[in-house]
């Protein structure tokens, strides 16, 4: 699927697959740490994994877990499948 140029790393952040992947850090200039977290952080201290529904299908979702064997590797995340 064709994806449209981003304007910004938060742009392309906000567009990645699962919501509990999509975080990004920034170390500032005066040390301290900047998160961007377009869906919160729920997500990946609870262990949920869930589709970001600005990026992917349901199908692609659910081929990316199967292919990517998510539940075998880490038993204890919930996938939500919506």
């Amino acid at each position: 699927f064709e994806v449209e140029p981003y304007v910004s790393c938060e742009d392309a952040i906000s567009t990645w697959p699962e919501t509990a992947t999509s975080i990004g850090v920034k170390l500032l200039e005066d040390g301290s740490i900047k998160i961007f977290a377009p869906y919160g952080l729920n997500d990946l201290f609870n262990m949920i994994l869930r589709r970001n529904p600005k990026r992917i299908t349901k199908e692609i979702f659910l081929k990316r877990v199967l292919d990517k064997q998510i539940c075998k590797k880490w038993p204890e995340v919930k996938v939500v499948y919506d």
